[in-house]
C-alpha cells in the first residue's frame, strides 16, 4: 500500500516477495488475499508465488488446497519446482494417502524431475506404517535404481518397525549399501 501511496506500482516480483513472506509467518490467507491483488493488478504470478503458497497449504495440511494451486498453476503454463512436488508427496503419505503421493511422484517424474531420497524416505515410512510391505520393498528398489539410499531416520524407522520379509527388507538395504561403496573418509 504504501508503494501506490507514492505512485510506484508493485510489480510480480515484489507481490511474489510479500506472499513469501506472509505464507512464512502463517498468514495464509493474507497471502492468498495478496494473491488476488496481484491476479487483479494483472501481475503474472510465478512458479516461485505459487511455490511458496504451496508449501504454506502443506505446512498448514490443507493438502487439496495445495493441489488446487498446482492444477492452477499448471493453467497458467508454469511448471513446479521438485521441491514443491516433494512437499506435495510428503504431505499426502503424511495424511496416509499413499496412492496420490505415488501418483504425484509418477508426475513429478514425467515432468523430468529426479526424485531424491527424501521423496522416497518419505513414501517408505508412510508404506510401512500402514503396512504396505510389497510397495515399500518395490520402493526400495526404485531407490537402488536411481542409487538412492533412504535417509538415516528412515533406515532406523524401517529396522524398527516393519512387520512384512524382514530377510527382504535386510537384503535390499544391503544391495543398496553396497551400490553406494564403502564410507568415504
Amino acid at each position: 500500500q504504501h508503494m501506490q501511496s507514492i505512485g510506484v506500482p508493485p510489480n510480480a516480483a515484489t507481490y511474489t516477495a510479500l506472499i513469501a513472506v506472509c505464507a512464512k509467518c502463517g498468514e495464509l490467507d493474507r497471502a492468498f488475499a495478496m494473491l488476488d491483488q496481484m491476479l487483479a493488478a494483472n501481475a503474472a504470478p510465478d512458479a516461485l508465488t505459487f511455490g511458496a503458497l504451496i508449501a504454506a497449504c502443506v505446512r498448514t495440511q490443507q493438502v487439496e488446497r495445495a493441489f488446487d494451486l498446482l492444477s492452477q498453476m499448471k493453467t497458467l503454463g508454469l511448471r513446479a519446482s521438485a521441491a514443491t512436488y516433494n512437499g506435495l508427496v510428503d504431505a499426502c503419505c503424511k495424511m496416509g494417502d499413499i496412492g496420490r503421493a505415488e501418483q504425484t511422484l509418477l508426475v513429478m517424474r514425467s515432468e523430468g524431475h529426479v526424485p531424491d531420497a527424501n521423496t522416497y524416505s518419505a513414501l517408505l515410512n508412510a508404506c510401512c506404517s500402514v503396512q504396505l510391505h510389497d510397495r515399500l520393498l518395490a520402493h526400495l528398489e526404485k531407490m537402488r535404481a536411481l542409487a538412492l539410499m533412504p535417509t538415516p531416520a528412515t533406515v532406523q524407522y524401517l529396522l524398527g518397525n516393519f512387520a512384512g520379509d524382514r530377510a527382504a527388507l535386510e537384503q535390499q538395504l544391503r544391495l543398496m549399501q553396497e551400490a553406494q561403496g564403502p564410507p568415504q573418509s
